[in-house]
């Protein structure tokens, strides 16, 4: 699943499958961890959602935060 909502507001994205979810125990690495830090940089937040049914990340950045300065 992926969807993308640029209805004028912010903007939002989300990822998920289907799969498993993350093993029992699972610590973050970097990754996630950097997904996190950079989507609060810009204002905005990643949500990660993580359960037996799969895993869906879920990032919301407010559209002047992408617009580039002119």
């Amino acid at each position: 699943m992926k969807s993308l909502a640029p209805a004028g507001g912010p903007i939002r994205i989300a990822i998920g499958d289907d799969g498993t979810g993350l093993p029992e125990g699972y610590r973050r690495g970097r990754g996630l961890t950097s997904m996190e830090t950079r989507a609060r940089n810009l204002g905005g937040a990643l949500t990660i959602d993580i359960g037996p049914e799969g895993t869906r990340l879920s990032l919301e950045v407010p559209v002047s935060a992408t617009a580039s300065a002119d």
